[in-house]
């Protein structure tokens, strides 16, 4: 029994117990959702180790407000990372779409802290400079 046959006995099994077509392309969406979110949750990672390292240069005082600021994100970003890592497979399918939502969300608020480092540092290096 090849591929075919197995195919087969899952189209009966699911027109005996009423599912449609649509449901089963829905659920197969919801399916591969799940490396979007595992995508976006690497990105996420990728983009909160930048804004770590950002954090560590030696800069002249005045950066407090964005250091804060950063900090905070980064132990929001930790949470979210945290909690998509160990969800099960049915909480991940279940709440796929939002939680890529969420994940995108996170990251783009991340990169933002990120510029806005790099602007304090920036011209905080500027003013150093000039006097």
């Amino acid at each position: 029994m090849g591929a075919r046959g197995v195919l087969d006995d899952i189209a009966l099994v699911a027109q005996l117990t009423g599912l449609h077509a649509i449901v089963l392309i829905a659920l197969a969406l919801h399916f591969l959702r799940i490396p979007q979110c595992e995508a976006e949750c690497a990105k996420l990672e990728e983009c909160a180790r930048r804004l770590r390292a950002m954090l560590q240069w030696p800069v002249p005082a005045g950066r407090d407000v964005a250091t804060a600021m950063a900090a905070g994100a980064l132990v929001e970003a930790d949470g979210l990372v945290s909690s998509y890592l160990l969800s099960t497979l049915w909480c991940r399918f279940r709440t796929g779409r939002s939680m890529e939502a969420r994940l995108r969300g996170m990251q783009d608020r991340v990169d933002c802290l990120c510029a806005l480092v790099l602007c304090v540092h920036a011209s905080l290096l500027t003013v150093c400079v000039r006097y």
